[in-house]
């Protein structure tokens, strides 16, 4: 029997043009998470996002775009990532268990591990 044809395409990110370029992703994050408040229209470049203790919620990337960055260890389980784009990124060993993707293109990535 012939197997039905998949109509459904991915979607892509949907990232407003010119996002701010951060130079300090912990520090942003820092902030997002004290004004219960999103990252939003960011821009990463050769960054790291170690896991630390004040992670306990939820914390979303909308609009943003990581470029050479590396995400630690264990980081990935209170994240969401939505319209998002990484390049060159190594997001190896990191549990996105409890994480979340929505229209997220990964080019070039490095993902090993957990």
């Amino acid at each position: 029997m012939p197997q039905p044809k998949r109509t459904d395409k991915p979607s892509l990110p949907n990232l407003t043009p010119d996002p701010v370029a951060v130079t300090d992703l912990y520090a942003h994050v820092k902030t997002a998470l004290e004004r219960h408040d999103d990252v939003e229209h960011c821009r990463f470049s050769g960054q790291t996002l170690e896991c630390t203790p004040h992670v306990t919620e939820r914390v979303s990337f909308n609009d943003c775009i990581f470029e050479k960055c590396t995400f630690e260890k264990g980081i990935g389980k209170q994240y969401s990532f939505v319209d998002a784009v990484f390049r060159n990124c190594d997001l190896s060993n990191v549990d996105f268990y409890k994480g979340s993707f929505l229209r997220v293109s990964f080019i070039d990535c490095k993902a090993m591990g957990t």
